[in-house]
């Protein structure tokens, strides 16, 4: 038998797409019942009901509710860190537009799926139980992007990273808590906080740009 979540070996090119589109079907269930109905309230049979296949099905691709809360966690930390990516390469007026550009990137998604839900703290608060490892890798990845971005703006003269005493990574992590202490309100608009946003980025960076 193949192991869980993969195809049997030697599948054809169409079962493995079909094999990962069902996958995907799985996910996105995932996230409209554990939005709606919260992680606690939410179980697998409510994600077959939405997906509309078996018990199963699901099984065969997922052994638990935690492993499909952890892979929907994996999936939207991706897409964040590839839009953040394409935001810190895009042509911006300065680098204060570039960061914040990056932040509303990297963080909005996640603002707008917990104000979008009743269970919006919940799935934060779980997210940081459950997939405590993901959301480590990705804050790794968040603060490397950050402080490259940083470096490069600082040997273009854009900031004085010396005269500030800080690292780009020390830097970038100051920025970083800042993001994150502007999103602690789980009902927190998203227009709100890309004003916090903008607040935050233009008196960080306001600091670290040269006399």
């Amino acid at each position: 038998m193949a192991p869980q979540g993969t195809s049997p070996a030697g599948a054809s090119p169409v079962a493995s797409a079909r094999g990962e589109a069902t996958r995907v079907a799985i996910l996105a269930a995932g996230l409209s019942r554990f939005t709606a109905y919260g992680y606690r309230r939410t179980s697998m049979d409510d994600i077959a009901a939405a997906a509309g296949c078996s018990r199963a099905t699901i099984y065969f691709h997922f052994g638990t509710k935690e492993e499909v809360f952890r892979a929907l966690a994996q999936h939207q930390h991706d897409l964040a860190l590839e839009a953040m990516r394409a935001a810190s390469l895009a042509e911006h007026a300065d680098v204060g537009a570039r960061v914040l550009a990056m932040l509303e990137a990297r963080f909005g998604g996640f603002v707008a799926l917990a104000h979008g839900s009743p269970h919006g703290a919940e799935i934060l608060a779980e997210g940081g139980r459950v997939s405590a490892d993901i959301v480590a890798a990705a804050h790794a990845q968040t603060l490397a992007l950050l402080g490259a971005t940083l470096r490069a703006a600082a040997k273009a003269g854009e900031l004085d990273l010396k005269a500030a005493g800080l690292s780009a990574p020390a830097a970038a992590q100051a920025i970083l808590d800042g993001a994150h202490g502007a999103k602690t309100d789980a009902a927190l608009t998203p227009d709100a906080y890309r004003r916090r946003l903008r607040a935050v980025v233009r008196l960080l960076v306001r600091g670290l740009s040269p006399a």
